[in-house]
C-alpha cells in the first residue's frame, strides 16, 4: 500500500471515529429483521462492526437498561440530524 493510500485510510478512519464519538448519546431508531422497531441511545459500536451497545432500549415487551444489538439483525438506522452532528 502506497503512503497516498495510507494516509486517505488513516483520514477516513479518523473521520469515522469522530463520527460514531458524536452519536454517543444520540436517540436512534433501529429497524431490525422482521419488521421490529425498537428505540434506544446509541452508546458504542464494537471494532469488527459486529454489534451496537445501546441504552434505554425501547421494545415491544419492554425497556432494558443496556442491550446489544447485532449489526447483522439491523435493517437501518434513524437519528435525527442534529446541528452538533453535522459539523
Amino acid at each position: 500500500m502506497e503512503d497516498i493510500e495510507k494516509a486517505q485510510l488513516g483520514q477516513s478512519r479518523l473521520s469515522f471515529l469522530r463520527m460514531v464519538n458524536k452519536l454517543l448519546g444520540t436517540e436512534a431508531t433501529f429497524y431490525m429483521v422482521g419488521n421490529i422497531e425498537v428505540k434506544g441511545k446509541f452508546a458504542s459500536i464494537d471494532r469488527d462492526m459486529k454489534n451496537i451497545y445501546v441504552t434505554d432500549l425501547k421494545t415491544n415487551t419492554g425497556t432494558y437498561k443496556s442491550a446489544l444489538l447485532r449489526t447483522s439483525d439491523i435493517v437501518s438506522i434513524s437519528i435525527s440530524a442534529e446541528e452538533s452532528l453535522l459539523s
